[in-house]
C-alpha cells in the first residue's frame, strides 16, 4: 500500500503523503512542545515592573499570574542627607538678624513638617522655600537654602517647578 491512494502521479503521492505524515508529525510536536511550555512555566502571564531613580537606585519586581508584588523603598540616606541639610539651616538662622531669626526658625520648620510627608505638597514647599529665598541677610543661610533647595529639585521632581 503506497501513499498514493491508486494515484499514479507525483503530485497527488506528495500531497497524500503531506496529509498523512508530516501534518500528524507536526501536530505531535506542537502538542509535545506546548506540554514541555506548560511544564517550565511558559503559559502563565507575567507582568515586570523596572523604576530607576534619580540617585541610580533601581527596583524591579515580576508579578505572574494573577499575583499582585507591593514594592516599598525606603532610602535612608536621602532622610539623613535632608536631616542635615535642615539642621545647617537650623544653626545658620542664629547668624541672621534677630529681627529675623523667629521668622526664618519658624520657615524652617514649616519645611522640615512639609517634607515629612510621604507626598509632599508642592503648594506648601514652593511658598515656604519662598519664604526661605526673602531671608538673604547672611551668606551661611543663603548657601544652605541653595542647598535645600538643589536637594528638592534633585530627589522630588517637579515639586518646585
Amino acid at each position: 500500500m503506497g501513499y498514493s491512494h491508486g494515484s499514479k502521479r507525483f503530485d497527488d503521492w506528495t500531497k497524500n503523503f503531506l496529509e498523512d505524515v508530516a501534518r500528524r508529525l507536526i501536530a505531535g510536536i506542537i502538542r509535545m512542545l506546548t506540554l514541555e511550555g506548560i511544564e517550565m512555566g511558559l503559559d502563565s502571564n507575567a507582568s515586570q515592573i523596572n523604576y530607576f531613580g534619580n540617585k541610580g537606585g533601581a527596583v524591579a519586581a515580576m508579578a505572574t499570574d494573577n499575583a499582585t508584588v507591593t514594592v516599598s523603598q525606603a532610602d535612608g540616606e536621602l532622610k539623613e542627607e535632608l536631616d542635615k541639610i535642615l539642621n545647617d539651616l537650623k544653626s545658620s538662622v542664629s547668624s541672621l538678624e534677630v529681627d529675623c531669626r523667629q521668622d526664618a526658625s519658624n520657615a524652617v520648620e514649616a519645611m522640615q513638617e512639609a517634607l515629612a510627608e510621604e507626598k509632599p505638597k508642592a503648594s506648601i514647599v514652593k511658598t515656604v522655600m519662598g519664604a526661605l529665598k526673602d531671608f538673604n541677610g547672611c551668606v551661611a543661610f543663603a548657601n544652605n537654602v541653595a542647598a535645600l533647595t538643589t536637594f528638592i529639585v534633585t530627589n522630588y521632581p517637579g515639586l518646585l517647578n
